[in-house]
């Protein structure tokens, strides 16, 4: 993966901006998108990279980046894939479809353009874009999207449920335990689904065994909002902080200075980052929390990835 170091860079700061979306490179750098355009965070200080520098696009709504390293950046009605070496955009006349949402990896390297909006779906075919028919569709949009080990597909549509379709075409509609109001899916290192959802936190074991868990339950919250895993821990934000999962064991954290939590992301340095709904992005490190001062991170933030 090269990262996006070849662009000319300035600093900007003092500017009424919103963030949309966190992604990670694999050299540890942190990006973000939002009404301003990239900004990258080196561990020390931002830059910032808008049309000046070469972007092809005033602002960036969504990110990720795919198995071959290279950036996807959604900002309205185009779609841009940087390879380290140029931009290269793709519209509606490329087979880009309109009210395009979420930027999102499945898992195994693919790059799904989806909407909150429409029930028709992108994705990213070698360098074209594609559109996936998923059968017994009906009019339910499509939240998310991961592939199991088995290449199993497995969308979220809330608010009917989740959809595991398998690589002959079979077709199994989970509902219940909360997967009715999927927002997002994930599977962890031991194959376990876990369902990210607003009235609480589920998960699927091998077994075929679901399990539940929100207030009711004698958990934490009901209101997670995102999840991030590492090879041994798995973690989850909430509307006042996070928690964490580990050798059968929860820990809530609810440390941070900055509330109404909506992302959750831990970098290669093991930073712990929290984006927030209006405060902007917060970290914490082994000298405790830090909000990031003369940079463009100063309201919502809604989203964080890592490459794959």
């Amino acid at each position: 993966h090269r990262d996006l170091h070849s662009f000319p860079t300035r600093r900007s700061s003092d500017l009424n901006v919103t963030n949309y979306a966190i992604a990670m490179d694999s050299s540890g750098k942190i990006w973000l998108g939002g009404n301003y355009g990239l900004m990258a965070f080196n561990g020390s200080s931002f830059t910032l990279f808008d049309t000046g520098e070469g972007l092809p696009f005033t602002y960036v709504e969504s990110l990720d980046f795919d198995g071959q390293g290279r950036l996807w950046a959604l900002s309205g009605n185009q779609l841009g894939m940087w390879d380290g070496k140029e931009w290269r955009l793709y519209g509606p006349a490329d087979g880009l479809l309109p009210d395009r949402d979420k930027v999102c990896n499945d898992g195994s390297g693919k790059i799904w353009v989806l909407s909150f909006d429409s029930t028709r779906v992108n994705y990213v075919q070698g360098d074209s874009l594609m559109e996936f028919i998923l059968p017994q569709l009906q009019d339910n949009y499509i939240w998310d999207i991961k592939c199991d080990k088995e290449n199993n597909l497995w969308f979220a549509q809330p608010p009917r449920g989740i959809i595991k379709l398998s690589p002959d075409n079979n077709y199994t509609l989970y509902q219940g335990n909360g997967a009715n109001d999927a927002r997002v899916i994930e599977f962890d290192k031991e194959g376990r689904f876990w369902i990210v959802n607003c009235g609480g936190l589920s998960s699927l074991d091998e077994n075929g065994e679901w399990t539940f868990r929100n207030e009711m339950t004698g958990f934490f919250t009901n209101d997670f909002m995102h999840k991030f895993f590492t090879d041994s821990t798995l973690w989850f934000c909430h509307d006042q902080g996070f928690c964490t999962y580990s050798n059968h064991v929860w820990q809530n954290d609810l440390s941070c200075p900055l509330k109404e939590i909506t992302t959750i992301y831990v970098d290669k340095s093991n930073k712990i980052w929290l984006g927030t709904k209006f405060s902007g992005i917060q970290y914490k490190d082994n000298s405790g929390w830090h909000v990031p001062e003369n940079c463009l991170v100063y309201e919502n933030i809604w989203s964080m990835e890592k490459d794959h």
